[in-house]
Order: structure tokens, then C-alpha cells, then sequence
């Protein structure tokens, strides 16, 4: 892959916010761009967000299932992996399966053929869980305590303010 220009891109989680933003980056730049996102109905209530690019692939599949993720793997030079379960609910296994087990999943797929899957170049993002969700302190013994509400209770994280700032106004593009 000489230039990013001229890239077959993948972004996981290509509807998501930090997706969707690096899909209109990469669509700037001249990449050929194709998304998959399951749009999981507590992060995208409405379905498909009107600010999906109609000039990006898209492909509603789970990164997590094999058939799914070959199909959005075929072909590509680079992958931006952001696809992630979101929820604070102890959901502990799906949130293995999905965060953990889908990039495992991608890697076994590009290694087991290469000729169908030319990745070159894969960017991994974490998850939210490790930044946290803002401050918190100890007050002697026991539970922490959360720092304040709103932003001012976030501490000096950009990315929270800004999640903040997107979960309450929908539909609104805050960068």
C-alpha cells in the first residue's frame, strides 16, 4: 500500500463516532471505503444515520461472525478496527465476544488466505473502558465517588466531553 489515497479501506464500526469521522477522512483523501457496523439498536435507535456516506460500501453485519466479517475483510489494503460492544451493563461475555474474539477473528481471516485478504496495514482502537469515564475519588474506605455531572465531572479527557456533548444532542456532529 504506497499511499493512503488510493487505499481499499475497512472501517469496523464505520457508523459509530470515531467511524464515521474517520470514514469522511478517508473518503476526503480518495480512499475507496466500505463499512460494517451492526448498528446495534442502544448505540443507533434509528437505524443507519443519514451522516453514513452513500459513496461508502456499507455492510450491516457483526464483526464477531465469521461469514460477516469475511465478506468485509475481501479485497481490502487496511482496516481501521473500531467496531466495539458499548454497555455499561455487566454483559461480560458479550462484550469479550465482541471486542476481544472480532479482533482475533480478523487476524486468523487475513493469515488464512491472503490472496483474499491483501491487509497490509490494521489500526486497533480500545475501548472506552480504558480511559474511564471521567474522575472519581476515595473518600476513605469503600465505593468511589463519581467526580460531578456533566463536564465538569469528566476530568481533563477531550474525547468524554465531546461523547458527552454527541449523546446529548443526536444527530448532531460535535468535531
Amino acid at each position: 500500500m504506497s499511499h493512503i489515497t488510493s487505499a481499499r479501506v475497512l472501517v469496523t464500526g464505520g457508523a459509530g463516532f470515531i467511524g464515521s469521522h474517520t470514514v469522511d477522512l478517508l473518503l476526503e483523501k480518495g480512499c475507496k471505503v466500505r463499512i460494517i457496523d451492526n448498528l446495534q439498536p442502544r448505540v443507533h435507535p434509528r437505524g443507519k444515520s443519514l451522516w453514513v456516506p452513500e459513496e461508502a460500501e456499507f455492510i450491516q453485519g457483526d464483526v464477531a461472525n465469521p461469514l460477516d466479517l469475511s465478506r468485509a475483510l475481501r479485497g481490502v489494503d487496511c482496516v481501521f478496527h473500531f467496531a466495539a460492544y458499548q454497555d455499561y451493563l455487566p454483559d461480560f461475555s458479550t462484550f469479550i465476544h465482541t471486542n476481544a474474539e472480532s479482533t482475533a477473528l480478523i487476524f486468523e481471516l487475513i493469515v488464512s488466505d491472503r490472496k483474499r485478504y491483501p491487509v497490509q496495514k490494521l489500526v486497533f482502537a480500545s475501548s472506552q473502558v480504558v480511559c474511564g469515564e471521567g474522575r472519581y475519588s476515595f473518600r476513605g474506605a469503600g465505593e468511589p465517588q463519581r467526580g460531578g455531572e456533566g463536564e465538569k465531572g469528566l476530568g481533563v479527557n477531550p474525547w468524554a466531553i465531546l461523547s458527552l456533548r454527541a449523546a446529548s444532542e443526536p444527530g448532531r456532529r460535535v468535531m
